[in-house]
């Protein structure tokens, strides 16, 4: 692996991680830069694919990002695509009579910066200019892994065995069940919190996030006065992260000031505006200003 493509990688990783981590998303980030050996081996087995003016190679970079929750994924496509220029995807729609694995791979621009200090990009004009990322959830990494190294790669094995193969692929649609099956446990879960005005609780179980710290009494105080809870409840966790995915906002991502960003965004209570830290507000007004006016 050359010295100067293992550097990009690492800048890239460090990008999207310090991204995701302002969002606050539950994540995981995994990379690997294509060896010279898996380089010229795919080369070689494609040497009608790939040309210097034709289809290049894109993935001399490989990202996989894994999320905790399937909601999520179009969140980090979103985030991914602010961050770079996407330039194709690769969605498999799934099928309900059919149970097969599914893609959803991106294929970014790198960098100006990052191409040109790239001795392979520089040495080999059949490798793009390119970094592709695939998004999966935390359940279906496992399943893809096994899936791609013991099936994928050793397509013999599985010959006149296609009822053990319907059997691997019955296991990843236990898998997606269970996907959603988690987030409905969560919805639940937050709405028994609700209605209990356990609201540390409440917050935690419905905004998923990577949170720190508990409730200040002060706030609490305000969450049974104007139905406060049940607006606070109410709101769409998608359009929350999609709002600050759009933004440049850096916060502490605590309960604190998720309850001081959705008075903000959405209901606007004059009392916890009061006890919204000025700094924040400023901070709000900054990032969000065309969207309140």
């Amino acid at each position: 692996m050359e010295a100067s493509d293992k550097r990009i990688a690492s800048q890239l990783f460090t990008e999207i991680e310090k991204e995701f981590n302002r969002v606050g998303l539950l994540h995981r980030v995994f990379y690997r830069v294509k060896s010279p050996e898996s380089l010229k081996s795919k080369l070689k087995n494609n040497p009608e694919k790939y040309s210097e003016k034709g289809k290049k190679i894109q993935d001399l970079f490989g990202f996989r990002i894994t999320l905790y929750f399937p909601d999520d994924l179009k969140v980090a496509q979103n985030i991914l695509s602010s961050l770079y220029k996407q330039i194709d995807q690769t969605v498999d729609e799934a099928e309900n009579t059919i149970f097969d694995a599914t893609r959803c791979n991106f294929i970014y621009e790198l960098p100006k910066e990052a191409s040109e200090n790239s001795s392979t990009i520089i040495s080999e004009p059949r490798v793009d200019s390119t970094f592709e990322v695939q998004y999966r959830t935390v359940l279906s990494e496992g399943w893809h892994e096994v899936e791609h190294d013991l099936r994928y790669k050793c397509k013999d094995d599985w010959r006149e065995h296609d009822d053990l193969g319907r059997a691997l692929n019955g296991i990843l649609a236990t898998l997606e069940t269970s996907d959603w099956g988690m987030s409905k446990l969560f919805e639940e879960l937050s709405y028994r919190h609700y209605k209990n005005s356990n609201w540390d609780a409440m917050i935690r179980t419905k905004f998923r996030l990577r949170l720190s710290g508990v409730l200040e009494e002060q706030l609490k105080d305000q969450f049974s006065i104007n139905e406060l809870g049940k607006k606070l409840y109410r709101v769409n966790r998608d359009n929350l992260l999609t709002e600050v995915s759009k933004s440049s906002l850096k916060m502490p991502i605590n309960s604190n000031n998720i309850v001081y960003l959705c008075n903000y965004l959405f209901f606007k209570n004059h009392k916890i505006t009061n006890l919204t830290p000025p700094p924040l507000l400023n901070m709000f007004d900054e990032n969000f200003e065309i969207s309140n006016q």
